[in-house]
């Protein structure tokens, strides 16, 4: 059963649509009902229902910036509109929206079950596509040994970055030749409640479907994980990259009833450098599940500089993925697993040694890496002594435990970073909600490029600290401001509403009765009343 959201500011007409369609013969559930754009956005962010449904003119948000507003929250969520005759070129502007139909009015019930039945069939086939068995074809195999090996930084026959790129066109991976792209990958898990790795090969089809829609892409499947590598000009990138990742977790979600699991890299503009950007997106995948956030981007991490691996080995790599998204257990017996390796593998002292040092090297810059100035700066407190760790007269168990005990201490900052830097970032996201609620453009989005981090994660850590969503938040704010210059202030409405970040009188008034459950005069009015 799909949920839907109806949004009509005509009372009757949206009445009659609620009414007279049998939505549960066809497959819809009513979940809401929206007189203006702003309470069908907020509708969507409560909701999460599958299809919009609505008029292409609305009070307050128009439908073109409804849907774009509802890419920004919910990129999973179809949307359908109604138009009038003359409203319908208009409607097509909002074709970069992925508008599923456009429906002209008048139309009559049995005409909007016959739409609403096609509609059900397309998310039937979007969906299908999670579930569907595909095999491998000749273009997707001869894709895969293209990108194996730059993902993987496997041999790669002495081919130039121009050679590589000319491969990458005729796979349809990259844009035109002549024009500056930007790559980012991403590394996809779905997992279930039973914390099982479901990931298939024949969902690659499903995300391709979801990531075509944007930008230019090539999936490859290995080790039950999918790794896509997307590219575009820098400002498609920045433009959609955000969206789609959302899109993928919100359709796994809804399609295969388990959990997504999404890490994204840093951005690049070299294919030769997707080896850097599949371990970033690697790790990020480790960090959202260490934390159960469905999507990390590494930038949320890694605040300072990217990690370059440069002939690191995989016991390396195990270790960073501990020391930023395992638990101390873990890193307490892969320290000890180690090094019962060396001593059973008969390492030679020089090879030991070599281990050591990139161990202790790579566990300094992780916390470099992540942690800002203040927690960072306590890792210089540490005392430790090379020359006595890699003396030949030192034990292996002596060595041992001193990595072991410097890898905790450095997973123990690490750990505070996180907590810090999350209790930061709300700080000041209600900073800037204290001082910006004025402005009428405020919105997650830009909130998010002011803070430097992803809207997805933003929006999470929202969620986690306040229990609320963005639009609430602000609202609540600006409704304080407000009820506080009705009370107390001569200032007419207009003047009220444009200070509390409304351009419309109208809207504020009815967001001020929404809230407050009076009108701004009755509120005057009654306060008036009490004095005398």
């Amino acid at each position: 059963m799909y949920t839907v959201v109806v949004a009509d500011d005509e009372y009757e007409l949206r009445k009659a649509i609620i009414q007279r369609i049998d939505w549960d013969s066809i497959g819809f559930e009513v979940v809401a009902e929206a007189e203006n754009g702003i309470e069908a956005l907020e509708y969507i962010e409560k909701y999460e229902p599958d299809l919009l449904l609505t008029d292409i003119k609305m009070p307050f948000l128009s439908g073109i910036d409804l849907a774009r507003r509802v890419r920004e929250v919910r990129p999973a969520t179809q949307i359908a509109f109604l138009s009038g005759y003359d409203d319908f070129s208009y409607a097509q502007q909002a074709i970069q929206y992925n508008i599923i139909k456009y429906l002209l009015k008048p139309i009559s019930s049995k005409e909007l079950t016959d739409e609403l039945i096609d509609i059900k069939n397309k998310m039937d086939e979007i969906h299908e596509t999670f579930t569907a068995q595909n095999l491998i074809d000749e273009e997707q195999y001869q894709l895969e040994r293209f990108l194996t090996p730059l993902i993987f930084d496997h041999e790669i026959e002495s081919l130039t970055e121009s050679n590589l790129l000319i491969k990458a066109k005729e796979f349809e991976i990259v844009p035109e030749l002549d024009k500056t792209m930007e790559m980012v990958v991403l590394t996809i898990k779905f997992i279930n409640d039973q914390d099982e790795n479901v990931t298939q090969y024949n969902h690659i089809q499903a995300v391709n479907n979801i990531i075509g829609k944007y930008l230019k892409h090539g999936t490859l499947f290995s080790h039950n994980k999918m790794i896509s590598v997307i590219t575009g000009m820098k400002w498609e990138v920045e433009k959609y990259l955000g969206i789609l990742v959302n899109e993928i977790n919100q359709s796994c979600t809804r399609a295969l009833s388990c959990q997504c699991f999404i890490g994204v890299s840093q951005q690049y503009q070299l294919l030769s450098e997707l080896h850097h950007a599949y371990l970033e997106s690697h790790n990020a995948l480790m960090y959202s599940r260490s934390i159960h956030q469905h999507i990390t981007f590494i930038k949320d991490v890694e605040k300072n500089q990217s990690l370059k691996y440069n002939e690191i080995d995989g016991m390396t790599i195990e270790l960073e993925r501990i020391l930023k998204a395992g638990q101390i257990e873990e890193l307490d017996y892969y320290i000890t697993s180690v090094f019962q390796q060396v001593v059973n593998l008969t390492f030679k002292d020089v090879d030991t040694d070599m281990l050591l040092i990139r161990f202790i090297t790579h566990a300094y810059h992780i916390v470099y890496t992540i942690c800002s100035e203040t927690i960072a700066s306590k890792i210089t407190d540490y005392p430790l002594d090379f020359s006595i760790l890699l003396a030949k007269e030192t034990s292996n168990h002596r060595k041992r435990k001193t990595v072991r005990e410097l890898c905790l201490y450095c997973k123990k900052l690490i750990e505070e970073e996180k907590s810090t830097n999350s209790s930061t970032l709300i700080d000041e996201f209600m900073t800037i909600i204290q001082d910006d609620f004025a402005n009428e453009e405020l919105s997650l989005a830009n909130v998010s490029e002011r803070l430097n981090i992803s809207s997805s994660y933003l929006s999470a850590l929202v969620k986690k600290y306040t229990g609320e969503t963005f639009i609430t938040l602000l609202t609540k704010k600006r409704m304080e401001i407000a009820k506080e210059m009705v009370l107390y202030s001569k200032e007419k409405l207009l003047v009220i509403a444009n200070k509390c970040g409304y351009n419309d009188q109208h809207y504020f008034s009815y967001c001020f009765k929404k809230y407050y459950q009076l009108s701004p005069n009755k509120m005057r009015e009654l306060k008036d009343v009490q004095k005398v």
